[in-house]
């Protein structure tokens, strides 16, 4: 199975053709076809498309030409697994965006290998299948991010926010995430909401985390409810981070607001 290495743009990059072009180059030595498969002297094996380097066997070569195209166009490498954070070349004027985590600086091939060896080696531990796993997409309907003036519960009759607590802590209290401040309001629409902010504590991996799938950040906001149409509870995560131009969430203030101890 290939394991994938992107090449991420950055402010310093050129344009994405450009990167195309100078890490193809780089990658095939200069010689033929600069993208497709490519087998190195030395056993490497790997392909190269569309911003992706898939490999299938690292080598000493493959490294070299991995570390020398990214270190030509200012790029970040991110190895596409949602634990691991983003390798920065040494010196490179490439700056990952702080959704990534905190980078890797590598200083020469060697590193670079290692760091990917270790990667490629590693296997998420085994979760439990989470029978209420249904966070809904970006557009699905959902309630308001922000409580806003939705009336606060210091008791919920209902159950739903203890259910909804007890399932994300299950969720996260395991991961490298902690639940840091959490609040219960009543909807008229949506009924009885818990939100939550979480944010990263500790590494589950061999280095410094970065994302968490495609939603994840040093800070989230959960939100869960129960689905008044299937009656079971129905969640929700952003990043509490703007990406590119989106709003930026503020943590969850005010009196009613409950605080980790």
């Amino acid at each position: 199975m290939s394991f994938p290495v992107d090449l991420m743009a950055t402010k310093a990059s050129p344009n994405g053709d450009q990167i195309e072009a100078r890490a193809g180059a780089i990658l095939s030595g200069g010689r033929g076809d600069p993208y497709g498969h490519m087998v190195m002297p030395d056993g490497g094996v790997f392909n190269f498309d569309d911003g992706t380097v898939w490999i299938e066997r690292l080598s000493p070569q493959t490294c070299t030409r991995l570390f020398k195209s990214a270190q030509a166009t200012a790029v970040f490498l991110n190895v596409g697994v949602q634990h691991f954070a983003p390798m920065v070349i040494k010196g490179s004027k490439a700056k990952p965006w702080k959704v990534f985590g905190k980078p890797v600086v590598i200083s020469n091939p060697a590193g670079l290998c290692s760091e990917l060896r270790k990667d490629m080696a590693w296997r998420p531990p085994p979760v439990k299948r989470d029978p209420f796993d249904n966070y809904v997409g970006e557009d699905d309907p959902h309630p308001p991010l922000e409580p806003g003036t939705e009336a606060r519960l210091d008791h919920d009759a209902s159950g739903v926010a203890a259910q909804c607590e007890t399932l994300t802590r299950g969720d996260w209290d395991q991961s490298r995430f902690t639940i840091t401040r959490w609040l219960t309001t009543q909807s008229p629409k949506w009924g009885v909401i818990w939100r939550a902010d979480i944010a990263q504590t500790h590494s589950v991996g061999p280095r410094v985390p970065g994302i968490l799938g495609m939603f994840a950040s040093a800070h989230m906001r959960l939100t869960c409810w129960r689905d008044r149409t299937t009656g079971k509870l129905a969640r929700d995560k952003r990043t509490l981070e703007a990406l590119e131009d989106e709003t930026v969430l503020a943590p969850l203030a005010g009196a009613d607001v409950v605080t980790r101890k």
